[in-house]
């Protein structure tokens, strides 16, 4: 393990995980979630005179754990999500109880117990997070479960509790699927309306920056605002994908969805197209007319998707648009029909504020049709790659996600490991609540040791406020009634907050769990128990976290990069494909490898933000990678406006770009072995003229040796030093 170098580094560290600990997500508190939550969790208390106090508790447990297993998406995967997490904390509930009433000489059976369930609900979570988020659910129920035991095996018992689970859990399904209005489309609705207001907000972001135009901070700014659209495009993917899937032959709703779901994709490279624009204007004295176009173009764009993201949310029949968006473009200078380097780069910001034009009048059009579910020719509806996918049986899934995710499978093994020592520890010390240490265990420990730091550290911090507030409320709010009120309040807050940041949803859930799980068993002392077997379960986590196969990013990082550089190598070689050949196959075949690149690159950063986040991480050392993601992001722009100008183009030297492209493509082919073995990258061959081309397209393919050398040299500054892998000529 890297230790840091010196107190400083460490209290950084320390300092980056405190500040991730208090950080808030983006959005606003999950209203709507917290109420159901509540009715959820309250309702099945109020029925305690019509059944036992005992069946009508674990209802309220089972109601309020599955309300918070909603993660949202499409009533399709909610539903599946939802019911699959009734039905197996049903099974785990029972069973748990058969366990934990098993005689003195089967005590092992608890143990054994916990290590099969959590062994089983973790590796579920190789199928999707949501998956993860269900089997968790159902760990922690079992872990419940197992810490009431009947004192005997009786059938009654274990009857009664999978049955009071099962009907707790169908209730919130209930509240959530069916009392609520459903439309199936609305998820979908508005995740296609995201990423219309997401490239709305980069647009603006482009045209009236906070930096100068070409400066570093401005390229920076807007480079990084790449990555959170390809990420709202992916999740309305997915959305869109598990909304349709299952309803064969249909054709209205979800094909309108998808036409503007690829058609924002168009447009985002519309813009990334005209961010180059900018950048070249910025430098040239004599471009002021032409920058001044493009803001404005920019700023109809911008008014127009948002105005797009409203009609996609609409549900009812839409009026004429407010905005006139043939107006786009048209302050853009004509541009002549000479061969000067102004006409060519005029005529390249003609086309691209055209296919800004056409993408956006097509999406009025279907939008105005989403109504009527109506598709006509006016609306093509383009192949969403990743969008329909086939569906594979359930255990070939899981067999092959279990074969491709080695980092979840070790994940699953410490969380049985360790849930199986923590059952013991209670049962050996007689740990009052022991419970809340398993479940705990099981709820913090994370694939990763630094997501465990900061969730356990958010917990812990969460819980002992949370406490001090609970005891508060039990010395002045005595009656049961008046704690029953208090507690439905606190369940549907600490549900909405749940996703704005995890340590105030502990602060709300503790006293929420103490005062309605436990109303009925009233006891000043529980607030500090739970405090304690919190912070017990806690260091557990901690402790698994760093002893069995802990997963540090400085080992991951390295594969990381090499990925993206291999998928930065494939989007380059579509792009000059689409230069020599601009067919629809091409364009068809770049839009796959722009959407490959674009999520390797988060993926990469992601893994580069939870690498700064480590114990021992240079953030000077890690510099290097920070400046090789950002070319990264730039190298992308550029094949995307190195694609657009292409069609000014007669006719391109292709002998010249081929040589251009080999000798890219062999420097990318090292840099990702080279990042892989972490040894030096062979040095970097001289890039030769391409020739007789337009001052436009001259410029995009003059900018690709820049970048690479950027990119070829922030690699050689972090690999360690050795002996270099030479790249023929």
């Amino acid at each position: 393990m890297k230790l840091p170098r010196s107190a400083s580094e460490l209290g950084q560290q320390l300092g980056h995980q405190l500040r991730e600990t208090l950080k808030f997500s983006p959005g606003k508190p999950a209203l709507m979630l917290g109420v159901r939550t509540a009715l959820a969790t309250v309702v099945p208390l109020v029925l305690g005179p019509l059944v036992s106090p005992t069946a009508t508790t674990w209802m309220s447990s089972a109601g309020f754990m599955i309300a918070i297993a909603d993660k949202g998406g499409s009533y399709r995967t909610r539903a599946q999500t939802m019911g699959g997490a009734t039905l197996a904390s049903a099974l785990a509930v029972a069973l748990a109880a058969l366990v934990g009433g098993a005689s003195h000489e089967l005590v092992w059976l608890a143990p054994l117990g916990m290590f099969v369930c959590a062994a089983l609900f973790n590796l579920v979570g190789v199928l999707s997070p949501v998956a993860a988020a269900g089997g968790t659910t159902t760990a922690v129920l079992f872990c419940i479960s197992l810490g009431y035991p009947p004192g005997s095996p009786a059938l009654d018992v274990v009857v009664e509790r999978g049955l009071a689970t099962l009907l707790g859990g169908t209730w919130a399904m209930l509240l959530a699927l069916l009392f609520w209005p459903v439309r199936v489309y609305r998820p979908a609705r508005r995740a296609v309306a995201r990423c219309y207001q997401a490239v709305a907000a980069h647009a603006r972001l482009v045209h009236a920056p906070n930096y100068a135009l070409g400066t570093a901070d401005w390229l920076t700014t807007v480079s990084r605002g790449h990555g959170p659209i390809r990420d709202s495009i992916e999740a309305a993917r997915a959305v869109l994908a598990a909304t349709r899937r299952g309803r064969r032959g249909e054709s209205g709703r979800g094909a309108l969805l998808l036409v503007l779901l690829q058609n924002i994709d168009l447009l985002f490279s519309a813009v990334v197209a005209l961010e180059d624009v900018l950048d070249n204007a910025s430098r040239d004295p004599h471009a002021s007319a032409m920058h001044a176009a493009v803001g404005n173009a920019l700023k109809r764009v911008e008014e127009c998707l948002d105005e797009l993201a409203r009609r996609i949310e609409a549900e009812g029949r839409l009026g004429e648009p407010r905005i006139d968006w043939t107006l786009i473009g048209s302050e853009v200078p004509p541009a002549d029909d000479s061969a000067s380097a102004e006409a060519l780069h005029g005529r390249h910001v003609a086309a691209v504020m055209m296919r800004l034009r056409d993408g956006i009048a097509n999406a009025y059009d279907t939008t105005d049709r989403l109504y009527e579910s109506r598709i006509t020719a006016t609306v093509q509806a383009p192949v969403a790659p990743g969008t329909e996918e086939p569906r594979v049986p359930l255990l070939r899934r899981i067999v092959e996600d279990l074969r491709t995710h080695p980092l979840q499978v070790r994940h699953a093994m410490r969380v049985c490991i360790m849930a199986t020592i923590a059952v013991i520890i209670t049962q050996y010390f007689e740990l009052e609540r022991g419970y809340w240490v398993t479940l705990n265990v099981v709820i913090l420990l994370q694939p990763y040791t630094v997501a465990t730091a900061v969730k356990t550290l958010q917990r812990i911090a969460g819980t002992a406020f949370g406490g001090i507030a609970t005891a508060l409320m039990m010395a002045y709010v005595q009656t049961e009634a008046a704690l029953l009120v208090v507690a439905t309040v606190l369940a549907g807050v600490c549900a909405s907050v749940l996703q704005l940041n995890y340590g105030l949803y502990a602060f709300f859930l503790t006293p929420t769990f103490v005062l309605l799980a436990e109303v009925r068993a009233y006891d000043v002392h529980l607030p500090e128990l739970r405090i304690i077997n919190t912070v017990i379960g806690g260091v557990l986590a901690l402790i698994g976290s760093r002893l069995f196969w802990p997963q540090r990013e400085s080992e991951h990082l390295p594969d990381a990069i090499a990925d993206t550089i291999g998928a930065m190598r494939t989007y380059f070689d579509e792009a000059m494909r689409a230069v020599e050949d601009p067919t629809p196959a091409t364009q068809a075949s770049l839009m796959d490898a722009r959407r490959g690149y674009g999520l390797k690159l988060n993926l990469a950063e992601a893994s580069l933000q939870r690498r700064l986040a480590e114990i021992g991480a240079d953030g000077k050392g890690l510099e290097p990678m920070m400046t090789l993601l950002l070319y990264g992001r730039r190298l992308g722009a550029t094949c995307s406006a190195l694609a657009a100008a292409r069609a000014l183009e007669a006719s391109v030297p292709i002998p010249r770009l081929e040589v251009l492209r080999k000798r890219i493509d062999l420097v990318l082919g090292d840099l990702e072995n080279a990042m892989r073995a972490e040894r030096r990258p062979a040095p970097l061959p001289a890039f030769e003229p391409v020739g007789d081309v337009s001052p436009t397209l001259a410029l995009r393919l003059s900018r690709l040796p820049q970048q690479i050398a950027i990119i070829h040299e922030a690699a050689t500054r972090w690999t360690r030093a050795a002996p270099p892998v030479r790249i023929a000529p």
